[in-house]
Protein backbone atom coordinates (compact mmCIF):
# COMPACT_ATOMS: atom_id res chain seq x y z
CA UNK A 1 0.00 0.00 0.00
CA UNK A 2 1.37 3.08 -1.04
CA UNK A 3 2.17 5.81 1.74
CA UNK A 4 -0.02 8.95 2.05
CA UNK A 5 1.44 12.10 3.33
CA UNK A 6 -1.04 14.05 2.66
CA UNK A 7 -1.90 17.57 4.25
CA UNK A 8 0.97 17.02 6.46
CA UNK A 9 4.23 19.28 7.54
CA UNK A 10 7.15 17.15 6.79
CA UNK A 11 9.99 19.81 7.02
CA UNK A 12 13.30 18.60 7.20
CA UNK A 13 12.33 15.14 7.34
CA UNK A 14 15.04 12.32 5.72
CA UNK A 15 13.49 10.21 3.11
CA UNK A 16 17.50 8.97 2.32
CA UNK A 17 17.58 5.73 0.85
CA UNK A 18 13.90 4.36 1.39
CA UNK A 19 12.53 2.76 -1.38
CA UNK A 20 8.68 2.62 -0.49
CA UNK A 21 8.06 6.27 -1.62
CA UNK A 22 6.37 4.45 -4.96
CA UNK A 23 3.30 6.05 -5.17
CA UNK A 24 3.40 7.89 -2.26
CA UNK A 25 1.16 11.01 -1.85
CA UNK A 26 2.50 14.30 -0.39
CA UNK A 27 -0.24 16.20 -1.85
CA UNK A 28 -0.21 19.78 0.09
CA UNK A 29 2.34 18.71 2.21
CA UNK A 30 5.06 21.25 3.20
CA UNK A 31 8.28 19.20 2.63
CA UNK A 32 10.50 22.38 2.71
CA UNK A 33 14.11 20.90 3.49
CA UNK A 34 13.04 17.59 2.93
CA UNK A 35 15.83 15.01 2.01
CA UNK A 36 14.65 12.39 -0.84
CA UNK A 37 18.55 11.53 -1.84
CA UNK A 38 18.38 7.92 -3.66
CA UNK A 39 14.39 7.12 -3.17
CA UNK A 40 12.74 5.82 -5.20
CA UNK A 41 9.56 8.34 -6.66
CA UNK A 42 8.09 6.83 -9.33
CA UNK A 43 4.15 7.37 -9.73
CA UNK A 44 4.73 9.62 -6.64
CA UNK A 45 1.81 12.80 -6.00
CA UNK A 46 3.86 16.09 -5.53
CA UNK A 47 0.54 18.12 -6.80
CA UNK A 48 0.25 21.47 -4.60
CA UNK A 49 3.20 21.09 -2.16
CA UNK A 50 5.09 23.48 -0.57
CA UNK A 51 8.55 22.66 -1.29
CA UNK A 52 12.30 24.86 -1.46
CA UNK A 53 14.42 26.23 1.41
CA UNK A 54 13.74 26.74 4.95
CA UNK A 55 13.86 30.00 5.89
CA UNK A 56 16.52 30.29 8.20
CA UNK A 57 18.84 28.69 5.27
CA UNK A 58 17.39 31.36 2.56
CA UNK A 59 18.32 34.44 5.00
CA UNK A 60 21.61 33.16 5.51
CA UNK A 61 22.17 32.64 1.91
CA UNK A 62 21.31 36.36 1.74
CA UNK A 63 23.60 37.44 4.54
CA UNK A 64 26.07 35.59 2.70
CA UNK A 65 25.75 36.94 -0.65
CA UNK A 66 25.88 40.77 0.68
CA UNK A 67 28.79 40.39 2.56
CA UNK A 68 30.53 38.87 -0.40
CA UNK A 69 29.51 41.43 -2.61
CA UNK A 70 30.69 44.11 -0.04
CA UNK A 71 34.05 42.29 -0.32
CA UNK A 72 34.60 42.35 -4.02
CA UNK A 73 33.79 46.15 -3.81
CA UNK A 74 36.24 46.92 -1.39
CA UNK A 75 38.93 44.75 -3.47
CA UNK A 76 37.62 46.39 -6.73
CA UNK A 77 38.02 49.77 -5.15
CA UNK A 78 41.41 48.93 -3.92
CA UNK A 79 42.67 47.64 -7.51
CA UNK A 80 41.58 50.95 -8.81
CA UNK A 81 43.62 52.85 -6.53
CA UNK A 82 46.58 50.99 -7.77
CA UNK A 83 45.91 51.60 -11.46
CA UNK A 84 45.35 55.25 -10.37
CA UNK A 85 48.53 55.52 -8.95
CA UNK A 86 50.08 53.82 -11.92
CA UNK A 87 48.88 55.86 -14.81
CA UNK A 88 47.96 59.21 -12.84
CA UNK A 89 51.19 59.62 -10.71
CA UNK A 90 53.75 61.97 -11.97
CA UNK A 91 56.33 60.53 -9.05
CA UNK A 92 58.65 57.93 -10.71
CA UNK A 93 58.70 56.13 -7.23
CA UNK A 94 54.78 55.94 -7.05
CA UNK A 95 53.92 54.48 -10.52
CA UNK A 96 57.08 51.47 -9.75
CA UNK A 97 55.29 50.75 -6.21
CA UNK A 98 51.67 50.75 -8.05
CA UNK A 99 53.18 48.23 -10.74
CA UNK A 100 54.57 46.19 -8.00
CA UNK A 101 51.29 46.01 -6.10
CA UNK A 102 49.66 45.43 -9.24
CA UNK A 103 51.32 42.97 -10.54
CA UNK A 104 52.41 40.77 -7.07
CA UNK A 105 48.22 40.94 -6.31
CA UNK A 106 47.59 39.32 -9.56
Amino acid sequence: MALDNSCQNLRGRNFKGRQDLAGANFSYADIRGANFTNANLRGTNFSHTKAGLQRRWAIFLVLVSCLLLGLSGFIWELNGNVVSHIFDSSIYKQQIAGWITFLTRS
